[in-house]
């Protein structure tokens, strides 16, 4: 038969844009299990940008985890090597 349950909707935003792909509807008491395991994993997965990219899990307006990909530092000083 059916159950009622709390379930939630847990969103993927990267940049502070919703990603539909990573969205996932989970019970209310794992929902901070998920978006720890989904952020950590997406941080994994993407490469390093020229700027630092938020990721963040929300269950509606409110942030239940966060991770950054760390910018590339800026190496001014790589061409500025021995005789140039």
């Amino acid at each position: 038969g059916e159950q009622e349950a709390d379930l939630v909707k847990v969103d993927i935003l990267l940049q502070g844009e919703a990603v539909d792909a990573f969205s996932a509807i989970v019970h209310k008491d794992g929902a901070a299990a998920y978006g720890n395991k989904m952020t950590t994993k997406l941080q994994d997965l993407i490469p390093r940008q020229q700027f630092e990219v938020p990721i963040q899990a929300a269950i509606g307006a409110r942030i239940i985890a966060r991770e950054n990909i760390r910018a590339i530092r800026k190496d001014v000083l790589s061409k500025c090597y021995g005789g140039d």
